[in-house]
């Protein structure tokens, strides 16, 4: 995802850009084996060079900008952004759901960040969808 995806901060509150996150900072997540939201903690925070990635756009006008391999929560699984279609239904932090409305092919070079490690569960919200780090 790029600098700016909106990443819900631990208490739920705030966020912050997914590009200026550090070590120790709390990250609102969802535990499925206790089927509850919780905070967890930043372990790290990588980024790489990439040609070409997605854009997905939600009914909400929100957007997340990602590579075709990030996983968004969709009918109980995990499905790739490259196999998502218009119509898919995501889950949101406010435990709601928003469909993705289009979906782009985006071809020039950007910075892409990804959470690498957290001190638990696999996943974040951003941009208020449940995505898999």
């Amino acid at each position: 995802m790029t600098h700016m995806t909106a990443i819900t901060l631990g208490g739920f509150d705030h966020t912050n850009a997914l590009g200026d996150l550090v070590v120790g900072e709390t990250v609102y997540s969802y535990n499925f084996s206790s089927n509850s939201h919780e905070d967890v903690t930043i372990g790290e925070v990588t980024s790489s060079e990439v040609t070409s990635f997605l854009r997905i756009v939600f009914d909400n006008d929100n957007h997340i900008n990602c590579v075709p391999s990030q996983q968004f929560w969709i009918d109980s699984a995990w499905k790739n952004a490259s196999d998502l279609e218009v119509g898919d239904v995501c889950t949101t932090d406010f435990a709601g759901t928003s469909s993705v409305a289009a979906i782009e092919n985006c071809n020039f070079i950007t910075t892409m960040f990804s959470i690498s490690s957290i001190s638990s569960n696999d996943n974040v919200f951003a941009e208020g969808i449940l995505v898999k780090i």
